[in-house]
């Protein structure tokens, strides 16, 4: 496998809130949450919003990937005062959502999923009976 030189990090795009309730977001397949961007204004007056960034020449597998997710929402919670934890997935990171999930499910008070990448095998119009 080949080592990553940028590993996997939560950013926190804009002020912190350290008193309000941690969302960390896992992007889609482009790992940059560019479309998160429109709703972390807005999220970040009630929320202390944190996103995954995966460096595109990142090719862990789901495991090494929920590993690192899960060191990462540790340190975080671990540094910070106690509170509430919500996992967000989208697309992509909806699948590495469940996963990082039901690796540390004490790590976590809310899980919330927007259109996972779950479902491909239910796609007959995409990919028939190859799968």
């Amino acid at each position: 496998m080949k080592e990553v030189v940028h590993p996997l990090r939560l950013i926190a795009p804009q002020q912190r809130n350290p008193k309000a309730p941690l969302l960390v977001y896992l992007p889609g397949m482009d790992g940059t949450g560019e479309l998160f961007a429109h709703q972390v204004g807005s999220l970040g007056k009630v929320m202390d919003v944190h996103c995954l960034t995966i460096p595109g020449e990142d090719l862990n597998d789901w495991e090494a990937l929920t590993e690192q997710v899960v060191a990462l929402v540790e340190a975080e919670v671990k540094a910070g005062e106690q509170r509430q934890v919500y996992l967000l997935g989208e697309s992509f990171g909806g699948c590495l959502a469940i996963k990082t999930i039901l690796r540390s499910p004490h790590l976590f008070d809310r899980l919330i999923l927007s259109n996972p990448a779950s479902a491909f095998k239910r796609q007959p119009l995409l990919f028939g009976d190859r799968i």
